[in-house]
């Protein structure tokens, strides 16, 4: 019997099967650290194209409404107080921002940058035929941070933020309808209000008054009267709240979720953008979404900053910031 064959009749030996164990181990030790570190690799890419693409797509959707803006509203206009319905709690401390007319700052003065921002739009124009009236169609919109009370997932152990928008329902141009001629036999306003609320459109408003409050009437279907809302009565109706970022968890193998960035001034956040750039932080404000006017009344600039983080199966937080600089048309 040769070599050979005396090593295959004895079997494997102790030492061997201890050798081979050690090796197998080793590689899957290895195999498991690699996979980890894939996965990992590819959830932090995926994070950062969402955030980038999630925050530039937000903000080009405010930005492209308010470059149509009507009016803008600024930080304790009493309009605020009686928008309909606001589902979600508004992050404390939050507010509008702040613009001195008389005066043409150039840069953002933090004791005046809010983290909301309210305005009117100019909508679509309703045509009418049998009167030939053309009547301009307002929306009010309302942007706000909120905790998000879909989830209970945190970043840097503060509830996750999201940003809201609150849209009101359609209101026409009331200096457009008065406008209009009521004379007998035709009666072209009366017509023209009758066919607006046969179109669903029951209100108008007049974005000539300084004080809003009063500037609202409720339009009749049956006689095309326009009637006077009192201040003290008034809402403005909503037609919708949503959250605009809409993907809180990501779809790569590690998993994450993200929101609006806290700030990180009065916390231990760690991410490459600090949160706020330009307001004065309290408490909780202003998160990561800051509103700056600037300019005069000839030229008002909207600066928008969003931040937006992620936290997941890689290492510490990621932050991703846009910006939008939007010039107002018209503006109080």
């Amino acid at each position: 019997m040769d070599h050979y064959s005396k090593l295959n009749s004895q079997g494997i030996s102790m030492v061997e099967v201890l050798v081979a164990s050690a090796l197998t181990i080793v590689i899957a030790t290895g195999s498991v650290t690699a996979i980890r570190q894939l996965t990992r690799s590819s959830t932090s890419n995926e994070t950062r194209t969402s955030l980038n693409s999630m925050g530039q797509s937000v903000l080009n959707e405010i930005g492209n409404r308010l470059l149509v803006s009507k009016r803008v509203f600024f930080d304790s206009d009493p309009l605020l107080a009686l928008l309909e319905d606001i589902e979600t709690p508004v992050l404390t401390g939050s507010k509008l921002s702040q613009w001195d007319r008389f005066s043409s700052p150039s840069s953002p003065d933090g004791a005046k940058v809010g983290n909301s921002l309210f305005f009117a739009r100019t909508g679509k124009t309703e045509k009418f035929d049998t009167t030939g009236a053309c009547i301009e169609i307002f929306q009010f919109h309302y942007y706000y941070l909120a905790p998000d009370p879909a989830t209970s997932k945190k970043i840097a152990g503060h509830p996750l933020l999201n940003l809201y928008e609150w849209s009101s329902l359609s209101y026409a141009d009331y200096l457009q309808l008065m406008a209009i001629p009521n004379i007998a036999p035709d009666y072209l306003r009366d017509k023209t209000v009758q066919q607006l609320v046969a179109r669903n459109i029951t209100y108008a408003w007049d974005p000539s008054v300084e004080d809003a409050t009063t500037a609202f009437y409720e339009l009749d279907g049956v006689n095309g009267f326009i009637t006077s809302i009192p201040s003290g009565s008034l809402l403005v109706q909503k037609k919708e709240s949503r959250p605009l970022l809409t993907l809180k968890t990501g779809r790569a193998m590690g998993g994450f979720h993200y929101g609006v960035c806290p700030n990180t001034t009065f916390s231990v956040t760690q991410t490459l953008h600090t949160v706020p750039e330009f307001a004065l932080a309290s408490n909780d404000f202003p998160g990561g979404f800051e509103v700056a006017s600037m300019g005069n009344s000839g030229a008002v600039q909207y600066y928008l900053r969003l931040v937006l983080a992620a936290e997941g199966s890689f290492s510490g937080t990621i932050s991703k910031e846009q910006f939008r600089l939007v010039t107002v048309r018209n503006i109080w």
